[in-house]
């Protein structure tokens, strides 16, 4: 494993709203019982050894073959992830990352023999389909919970454990590429969409709770809350496609920024809030702009949904009015903005529109002497900025790019693209007839059946989220700076944030 991989998943945190405690077994397939016993021999887990006797899901064995049972948290603290529903059934996947183990107590002794079932039904094994009735050593059923054969063929082949056994020591199984995670639990507020709002920033974890109000905790003492920000009575919630129901809370430029939306006797206006480290919050706007927050400076753009045009404005630190970017005449036809040395790009036009439809050319505005710049001569559905390149898509939904500094225009992808992000040169998209994930120059894509519903760039890595539509199991992945899959996760998450090198995230309640 490389030093960046190391550096991603050597600690993560989950900060988790809900967990299932066990994988059930396939309740509709007809079952054959079956007779199984329990080991007669030491058995150890990553170094732990077990209490089969009084493990209310002891590891069995049939056919003389040990069986594992997939529980929530065993099969993760052996560095697999299992799922299941009335739909697709069980399925388990490799992730290398270990978490903590958790006993499952029981309080009257195991029998020595007892009664399990086969399985008559399908299941997935990284994304592989089998059919249990055709196997020699089949998934069985034991107490409701799905168990697998530790056989050379799962155990090893597919979810890269090692395994040993002797007559004096017993059975002996490690995931040693698996890399030890932590899992802490906050009261996060729960929508019947998602999480409620989540970021983490420096030493502390900002959230909302189950009030509605937004807390701070210590990274190295979570249980130590403290209300920071209570939201008002009538906030309502993001009015954008892309953010759920509540209020958004976000990690921009360094900034930890609270953006919710009031009904005011004008209608609703979107609030924007610094929180501090100190546990103070400072208002900063309060309108029908979008707002983008930097150390020195808050820029303002009045562009408005319905007229689609608006004006771009600045706040230097210290002061404590908007003022104009420029004195030149233009519009902003898109909330996108992009700060780059002394310029800010967005999307509009020169002029006025006089009627006519809006232009969204790649425009730029000197900060410092008010010089205005056309870059696109075409309309851009978004862009990007990466290094002194500009990449954008048309309105065919065609990737370019362009000199930062102006030039001719060239055309990077063969197909439509629906999204996409770049970093290092390295793009990652989302195909617009599938929305599956690719990385530009790539033939295949990274997670077959994933449809694509958020991606970002954060540090050096690329995260991506994918639609819980998809077919593909796993739903968020994170890519290194060469567009190659370093974490992915079947949980459905939210609010994934990478800092130092660390990863934090929630974890919706499995349905």
């Amino acid at each position: 494993m490389n030093r960046i991989t190391k550096q991603l998943v050597g600690w993560l945190a989950v900060l988790a709203l809900g967990i299932w405690a066990v994988v059930p077994a396939l309740a509709s397939a007809k079952t054959e019982d079956v007779t199984v016993t329990l080991p007669e021999f030491a058995v150890r887990l990553n170094g732990r050894e077990v209490d089969n006797q009084y493990s209310q899901y002891p590891l069995l064995v049939y056919h003389n073959v040990t069986y594992f049972p997939m529980t929530y948290y065993g099969s993760r603290y052996l560095g697999v992830e299992t799922s299941w529903s009335r739909e697709n059934g069980v399925g388990v996947y490799q992730n290398g990352v270990r978490w903590n183990w958790h006993d499952y107590p029981r309080y009257l002794p195991n029998r020595k023999t007892m009664e399990a079932s086969i399985q008559r039904g399908h299941v997935r094994v990284n994304n592989q389909l089998i059919d249990n009735s055709q196997e020699t050593y089949p998934l069985l059923s034991f107490r409701d919970v799905t168990y697998f054969p530790l056989t050379w063929r799962f155990a090893v082949d597919e979810f890269g454990w090692t395994y040993q056994y002797s007559p004096r020591d017993g059975l002996s199984i490690d995931s040693p590429g698996a890399i030890t995670a932590r899992e802490i639990t906050l009261p996060i507020k729960e929508y019947d969409d998602g999480a409620g709002a989540f970021v983490k920033a420096g030493d502390y974890y900002y959230y909302e709770n189950e009030q509605g109000a937004i807390c701070q905790a210590a990274v190295a003492q979570p249980e130590q809350v403290r209300v920071i920000y209570p939201l008002p009575q009538e906030k309502s919630g993001i009015k954008d496609k892309d953010h759920s129901s509540g209020p958004l809370l976000q990690l921009e430029h360094d900034v930890v920024l609270l953006r919710y939306w009031q009904k005011t006797d004008n209608g609703e206006q979107a609030c924007y809030v610094q929180l501090l480290p100190d546990g103070t919050a400072r208002e900063l706007y309060q309108g029908s702009g979008y707002l983008q927050c930097y150390a020195d400076a808050v820029f303002l753009n009045t562009c408005d949904i319905a007229a689609q045009t608006g004006a771009l404005l600045v706040r230097k630190t210290g002061e404590t009015r908007f003022s104009p970017l420029t004195t030149q005449d233009f519009y902003c036809s898109d909330v996108q903005l992009w700060r780059t040395g002394n310029e800010m790009l967005f999307l509009g036009g020169q002029g006025q529109t006089n009627g006519q439809t809006p232009e969204r050319k790649i425009l730029a505005i000197d900060q410092k002497t008010g010089a205005l710049r056309q870059l696109t001569r075409e309309n851009v559905s978004s862009f990007a900025v990466d290094g002194d390149i500009v990449y954008y898509r048309d309105d065919s939904d065609l990737l370019y790019r362009i000199p930062l500094q102006g030039g001719t225009a060239e055309q990077v992808s063969s197909v439509p693209v629906a999204r996409f992000v770049v970093h290092n040169g390295v793009i990652c998209y989302a195909d617009s007839q599938t929305g599956e994930l690719y990385v530009l120059g790539g033939s295949e894509a990274l997670n077959p059946g994933g449809i694509v519903s958020g991606m970002e760039v954060q540090e050096d890595f690329f995260v991506v989220h994918f639609a819980e539509e998809s077919t593909s199991a796993y739903k968020t992945m994170i890519l290194s700076r060469k567009g190659k899959v370093l974490f992915k996760t079947t949980e459905r998450t939210a609010s994934m944030i990478i800092e130092d090198g660390k990863v934090s995230f929630v974890k919706l309640r499995g349905k």
